[in-house]
């Protein structure tokens, strides 16, 4: 039974969406770390007070954790119990981000901190776009090296789905 849920993948992969949905479907609490990691007007919170609140977060009993955040994983990944990396198309993540931008224009999304509208910027798309070729081989090491937890790679829609349907 999954109590430790850890969500992973380029911006735009769907990690928010998969969270939410999982969460409710096993009846756990879901934390985003892009709530966690920004403060107002995009301006990070300091390090030690990110990584602080990742670890009470992922202390807790039971969770879905979705974000990236490479500088947390040596907290969160210990404690999970099971990890999912979304493993999305490039052009397919961009695609949604463009989407979401036009979704939440001038609006912040649920699972952002408060005071961020939704922005786009070339850094982002450029990110999105070099994701697998940059991060993917490493994400890959870690999964393999999480001998405690069950890893997931899920690379569609109907993989997701059927991960989601299957609990």
């Amino acid at each position: 039974m999954m109590k430790r849920v850890l969500v992973i993948g380029s911006g735009g992969s769907g990690k928010t969406y998969f969270s939410t949905r999982l969460a409710e479907k096993v009846g756990l609490p879901v934390h985003h770390l892009d709530q966690v990691f920004w403060g107002r007007d995009w301006t990070p919170i300091g390090r030690d007070e990110y990584r602080a609140e990742v670890d009470r977060i992922s202390g807790e009993p039971s969770w879905v954790i979705d974000g990236n955040y490479f500088s947390s994983f040596d907290i969160r990944v210990p404690k999970a119990d099971t990890i999912v990396f979304l493993d999305r198309s490039p052009l397919l993540c961009v695609f949604r981000v463009f989407k979401r931008r036009i979704r939440y224009s001038g609006q912040t999304r649920p699972s952002m901190a408060a005071g961020n509208k939704e922005k786009l910027t070339w850094e982002f798309i450029r990110y999105i776009l070099s994701y697998r070729r940059t991060r993917r081989q490493k994400i890959m090491e870690l999964l393999g090296s999480a001998t405690h937890a069950n890893t997931v790679v899920l690379r569609s829609n109907a993989e997701i789905d059927c991960f989601i349907n299957d609990r």
